[in-house]
Formats: structure tokens, sequence, C-alpha cells
């Protein structure tokens, strides 16, 4: 099964009975709810079966206008005060009514909205079995708005772990449905890539020396930069204190001393942004000059050093061939050569 919740924003949605009307497939009139003429059990060609959740009437005409006086109870909320999402099914699938309202009360008390005024209706109008659900946000009884962050992840996975419960066709629910089946989000930081139980312990061991090496080389220069922009920090908040307190020292007027302040006021601002950037900067620049070692960058280091050890070998034997052969021409007669 397939669980979607719609957005009600931007169909201006915030009054209730529209969204009834649309679920139950009755044509909305302006007429209380109580005077559409509808019935506990409600059943058309469109629609199986309906019912009103957390209400005190059955019936669904007084349930849809209960919920309607509690929405207005709450005048202050800007939020839209309705929720709505559809349960659709695979062709040919058809839960029976005990299943269908086991999946709603699970659904609506995840993301929440257990003890909210709900209405569903089961839709046969089209080849794919489907329930619409239709939420009052607004408490019954504290008379607030209660949000759904995040719903579409609980959900799907409450949807995946229900086709398990009642043996239903399994659907895709893509993203979210498995969030512990994920792989975790890693910040840019902890990028570093970890040996993997495949290479060898010669090459882990090296690789996290190296990868320990250069963190504690970043840490340093890290740690030297900070110093120096603390010492700056100082001594320029002691600068600025000095001409503060040689403005002060001198006799001048009340608007005289108001400009001067001011002025003093702003340069102090100016050159605390500029230290501010400049810091920047200076961390940037140590961060590229210090990066961190990844398992790629490593594997390629130590490509290039053997590469150059191959090449120092093969010119110190080069050296030596050609040493030994002048050391044999010196050593042959005259007439030899």
């Amino acid at each position: 099964m397939i669980v979607q919740s719609i957005p009600q924003r931007g169909y201006a949605t915030n009054n209730y009975k529209t969204l009834a009307a649309y679920v139950l497939r009755v044509p909305y009139a302006k007429a209380p709810p109580m005077q559409w003429g509808l019935s506990q059990d409600h059943q058309t060609d469109q629609v199986a079966w309906a019912k009103a959740v957390n209400s005190v009437s059955l019936n669904l005409g007084k349930a849809i206008h209960e919920t309607d006086l509690v929405q207005q109870m709450n005048k202050r909320a800007e939020a839209c005060k309705t929720y709505h999402y559809v349960i659709s099914f695979p062709a040919g699938e058809h839960p029976s009514r005990e299943v269908l309202e086991n999946i709603e009360d699970v659904l609506s008390t995840t993301i929440g909205y257990g003890a909210h005024q709900r209405l569903m209706a089961v839709h046969q109008d089209t080849p794919n079995l489907h329930m619409h659900v239709a939420i009052n946000r607004v408490h019954p009884e504290t008379f607030k708005v209660v949000g759904s962050a995040f719903d579409h992840y609980t959900l799907q996975r409450a949807a995946a772990e229900l086709e398990d419960v009642h043996g239903l066709i399994k659907d895709s629910h893509a993203p979210g449905s498995r969030i512990r089946d994920r792989e975790p989000f890693r910040p840019l930081w902890q990028t570093t890539e970890q040996p993997s139980p495949s290479r060898s312990p010669a090459d882990k061991e090296a690789f996290k020396q190296a990868r320990d090496a250069a963190s504690q080389a970043r840490k340093q220069a890290l740690a030297a930069l900070r110093a120096k922009h603390q010492a700056h920090y100082k001594k320029l908040v002691q600068w600025h204190a000095q001409r503060r307190a040689n403005a002060r020292a001198q006799r001048l007027s009340r608007a005289d001393r108001m400009s001067t302040n001011l002025a003093l006021r702003e340069a102090a601002e100016r050159d605390h942004a500029a230290r501010k950037q400049k810091e920047g900067w200076e961390r940037d620049a140590v961060k590229q000059q210090f990066p961190l070692l990844t398992w790629e960058v490593f594997t390629a280091q130590q490509a290039e050093r053997e590469a150059r050890i191959a090449d120092e070998r093969l010119n110190a034997a080069r050296a030596l061939h050609f040493s030994a052969a002048r050391e044999r021409s010196s050593s042959m007669p005259a007439r030899a050569r």
C-alpha cells in the first residue's frame, strides 16, 4: 500500500466541511452538515463505507458539525487546521473493514493524531481501492493546533510495518521507509574513509599513522593560529579602549562628544569586522595547507612514493653499471682498447 499526505494550504481547505464533502463524495452546500442527509451507514456507488472517529455522535453529519465547532474554538492559529492523507492499495487487493480501521488507527496515532477527530471514507470508484482520512488538527480538549513534522517518513515506516503485520502486498516506500537501513549521514569533517577489512594489516596501520600525523599537524597549526588571533584581538581591544579614554580626557562639548563616540564606535566595528574576515581567510588557508587525509589520497601518495623509490633504485643501478664499465675500460691495456 501507498500512503501519501495531501498538502491542504494550497487547496484552501482550512474549512473542514469542504474536505468532508469531498471525502464523502457529496455535493458541498452552504447548509449545515446535519442537513446533508448523511447517516452512520453512508454508502454510495463511490463510497464503500465511512466512519467518524473520536466524535460524540456516530452520525456523520453531526460529527462533521462537531469538528467544525472545535476548529472555530481556535481563533489565533494561522496554520492549516486540517490534515488529509490517502491510503491506496494495489489493484485487486481489498482488505477487510477491520484491517482498514486498524491501519487508519495505527497511522493516525503514529503521526500524533490518535486523540483527534477524524473522518475516514473508503472509495471504490477507481481500480485501486483507497481510503481518505480527514483529521482535525485542533485538539478537542486543548484547542491547540498540533503539528506533524516529518510525517512523510513516519507514515512510510509505519506502512511498511503494517504490510508485514497484515500480510499485504509490499510496495515501495522510499525514501524513508527503512530509515535504519539507510547509510547514516556523515558531515564533511568526518569524510575520512576508514580502512576496509579487505586491506592488509600493514596498510591499515600505515594509513592510521599517516592520518593521525596529518590530523595532529592540522590541530597544531589551528591552535597556533588561534593563539595569534587571540593576541591580536586583545591588542585591538586595548587600542580602542585607549582611544576612548583619550577622548574622555578631552574637554569637548556635548555635541562633539557624541559625534566623537559615534565615530570611535563605528571605527571599532569596522576594525573587528575586518579582523573576523581576515581570521576566516587564514583559517581556510591553514585547512587547505593541512587537509584531512583520506584513503584515496593516502594510496596516491603511497604509489607516488613507491614510484619515486623505484626510479631512485633504477638510477642508482644505472650509475653503478656505468661506473663499473668505466673501471673496466680504464683497466684494459691500450692495445686492447
